[in-house]
């Protein structure tokens, strides 16, 4: 066994150089776990984005869309999220609508403080009206910088019109 071992030696080198190589493999042995480990919370993310119905999108810091899922697509009109990036609010919303989106959006990121279940009433971009329940947040970087926000927006017109029924009603 150890005439083996010396020949190994020999073609690789010195016990540093083996040494060496079995840090770098072990390295390499954490880097694919890392990797796995990343493709598994992405297909998560994935999952979230394309399977719930409310819209999902995160902004930069000066509310360009970066990432959208499904129902926003929808709602904002475009064939994919890739149509999107890049945009605001100003590209598809009426201006007061996209106006205090980005007042909100821009006071969120100066503050670190979360926008927790404001009624928005908005205009579809099949013209459609339509109320939405918007929650905002702060979105942070690895280094815990705020670099943007993600926000979910949940349709609640029904919800509205109940409202409004009752209200003239007991008028």
């Amino acid at each position: 066994v150890q005439k083996s071992d010396m020949k190994l030696q020999t073609k690789i080198g010195t016990d540093s150089d083996a040494q060496e190589i079995q840090t770098l493999r072990s390295r390499i042995q954490e880097l694919e776990a890392k990797d796995e480990e990343a493709i598994y919370y992405r297909n998560l993310l994935q999952n979230l984005l394309d399977n719930v119905p409310d819209s999902i999108y995160f902004k930069d810091v000066k509310s360009k869309f970066i990432l959208i899922n499904r129902a926003q697509v929808y709602n904002l009109g475009v064939k994919s999220f890739e149509d999107a990036v890049g945009k605001s609010d100003f590209d598809y919303f009426i201006l007061d609508h996209a106006k205090d989106a980005f007042n909100d959006e821009q006071k969120i990121i100066k503050t670190g403080n979360s926008l927790i279940d404001k009624a928005e009433k908005i205009r579809r971009a099949n013209g459609e009206i339509r109320w939405v329940s918007t929650t905002k947040a702060p979105l942070y970087s690895h280094d815990k910088k705020i670099i943007g926000i993600l926000g979910i927006s949940r349709d609640i017109t029904e919800k509205q019109k109940s409202l409004e029924r009752l209200r003239e009603s007991e008028e």
